[in-house]
């Protein structure tokens, strides 16, 4: 009976260290229409179209699963340029939905379309660290 239950613990931890492989293209999707790479996504068969927010917060929360299930788990472990970067991804698609001042001060000083693919990069280079 033990045994089961380990195993079907270790199966289910192995299954969530593969869900940010998933989530990588939901990851994407949600940082393009976020930073307007992408302007209107809508999934027919619901009748929903994506929201700003909603790319936002699905985003934040694939960062999060991707941090639970990365093999380090503590970020005291992660160098200094690492936790930086790991910080910035969420801060990033956050601050860009929230705070107009980082949508406006990123926007005046690289140019509309460059600082939106700025902050894009910014979120993947983020999410390949916190899936080390």
């Amino acid at each position: 009976m033990a045994t089961s239950s380990l195993s079907r613990m270790a199966s289910d931890y192995g299954n969530l260290r593969e869900l940010p492989i998933g989530l990588s293209a939901l990851l994407v999707i949600a940082s393009l229409f976020t930073f307007g790479g992408i302007s209107a996504l809508e999934f027919v068969w619901f009748g929903y179209s994506l929201t700003a927010e909603h790319a936002v917060w699905i985003g934040v929360a694939g960062y999060g699963v991707a941090f639970m299930s990365s093999q380090t788990k503590q970020f005291e472990r992660y160098e200094l340029p690492e936790k930086a970067l790991i910080l910035a991804g969420p801060a990033s698609m956050l601050g860009w939905q929230y705070v107009p001042a980082v949508s406006d001060t990123a926007t005046s000083m690289l140019g509309d379309p460059v600082a939106q693919q700025v902050m894009f990069v910014v979120s993947l280079v983020s999410w390949a660290v916190t899936l080390r």
